[in-house]
């Protein structure tokens, strides 16, 4: 079982990797938010994925609201 997550983990990074890249280029705008939100779905599967390994790390919060409003 540990092969499949393996490869299920090795082909969403794939996935995500080749969005971001395309990310680059000059796309509409929905294609945009399309990838905030299969990236928002794939790290949130990395972080199951270590919590359930048991794995501690770092996590950055990002909150846009306070520098957004800092701005302003």
């Amino acid at each position: 079982m540990g092969n499949i997550d393996s490869t299920m983990s090795n082909s969403v990074k794939l996935i995500l990797a080749t969005l971001l890249f395309l990310c680059l280029l000059d796309m509409p705008y929905g294609y945009f938010q399309l990838v905030r939100f299969l990236s928002f779905v794939g790290f949130g599967y990395f972080a199951y994925e270590a919590q359930s390994r048991n794995e501690s790390g770092l996590a950055f919060v990002c909150r846009p609201c306070v520098v957004v409003s800092a701005f302003f």
